[in-house]
């Protein structure tokens, strides 16, 4: 009985002795793979200034009651470095330099000043004009050099289901491409038609003539944009996206759980690279159980986390679509609309190279 026993107690110390070798080694190769992505992608946090809630021109305009909360959508950065933030709540984009110094009215523009409520999206081309996409199907573009002032607008030509969920994008040709299920192209040298006719009619009014665009689903009819979706893991330890350049690609999810996974596609950088919000859930627990921003190169392997600041928890009602408010620049530079109970900073994770 001693001699089996003993034989029992020898094989249990040799089996803990190969297993905590291989896990060692496991632990060792992830550290030198971290160690080397740190060296690789470096961020650092700058907090470039603080916006307070409130009705003053340099103030955001922002509601959170339990019945209905809204408040600001979008932030975009152009070539320049200004920064572009859309405030739902005063139907405006307000415009602001690195420093903070609002330079909105330095453009004195009424399509900043007002603009309507039905805005879907909006972007720059390499020039940083601006093309704004409307719920009704109206594309205006503002020309930078005459100080975002309209210069032309169309109209779709067609009824697009869904196109609040529709993202708006510029390529370097600056064709315009509509990003969603499916996705749409604007015809080649349509643009050059925007141009507005002004008239006179019976009245002697002066009106403008409306020029109606026509789209046409990519070449690839299945192929689709979709911004937010949702598996389950860990049975699902692959994505596959569609990225805002129109690359299929499979994602290596990095993350651990036992639920189901919300992924929202945040940008994708001028080398390829995709950022990512995830979002975690544990079954049968309320709400999310964790929030992870991740980069992944062009072949969609994992690269780093960014610990990005996380939102008031309070405000989750109307940032439940948004959230959290990210844009990413060409050279992978993060801007984080960093929402509070009492005021939204400005954050940069800076890419240090």
């Amino acid at each position: 009985m001693k001699k089996i026993f003993l034989i029992l107690f020898t094989f249990s110390i040799l089996f803990n002795f190969f297993l905590n070798n291989d896990i060692s080694a496991e632990t060792s190769n992830n550290s030198s793979v971290k160690k080397e992505n740190r060296n690789i992608e470096k961020y650092v946090r700058k907090e470039l200034y603080t916006l307070t809630w409130g009705e003053g021109e340099n103030e955001l305009g922002g509601g959170f009651h339990s019945e209905c909360s809204c408040g600001p959508e979008k932030i975009m950065v152009n070539n320049l470095g200004e920064i572009f933030i859309y405030d739902f709540c005063k139907d405006r984009i307000l415009i602001l330099t690195d420093k903070g110094e609002n330079i909105s009215n330095k453009f004195n523009s009424q399509f900043i000043e007002n603009i309507s409520r039905g805005t879907v999206d909006f972007t720059f081309d390499k020039d940083n004009n601006l093309y704004i996409l409307a719920d009704t199907g109206r594309i205006e573009i503002l020309s930078y050099k005459n100080k975002l002032k309209q210069n032309k607008m169309t109209m779709i030509n067609m009824n697009i289901r869904d196109l609040y969920n529709y993202e708006i994008k510029v390529d370097k040709n600056n064709n315009i491409i509509l990003l969603g299920d499916p996705v749409y192209l604007i015809e080649p040298g349509i643009i050059n038609n925007w141009i507005l006719k002004k008239y006179k009619n019976n009245k002697g009014e002066i009106l403008q003539e409306l020029k109606y665009c026509h789209l046409k689903v990519t070449k690839d009819k299945n192929i689709s944009y979709i911004k937010t979706k949702y598996y389950r893991y860990p049975n699902e330890k692959e994505a596959s996206i569609t990225t805002p350049s129109l690359r299929e690609i499979k994602l290596n999810l990095h993350c651990k759980g036992r639920g189901k996974i919300e992924l929202v596609l945040k940008g994708e950088d001028k080398y390829g690279n995709i950022y990512l919000f995830l979002r975690i859930y544990y079954i049968n627990q309320p709400g999310p159980y964790k929030d992870i921003f991740q980069k992944y190169d062009k072949d969609g392997n994992w690269i780093t986390n960014i610990e990005i600041d996380k939102d008031d928890s309070d405000l989750y009602l109307f940032l439940s679509e948004n959230h959290p408010i990210i844009y990413v620049d060409e050279e992978g530079n993060i801007y984080h609309l960093w929402i509070k109970e009492k005021e939204a900073k400005v954050i940069k994770w800076e890419l240090v190279k």
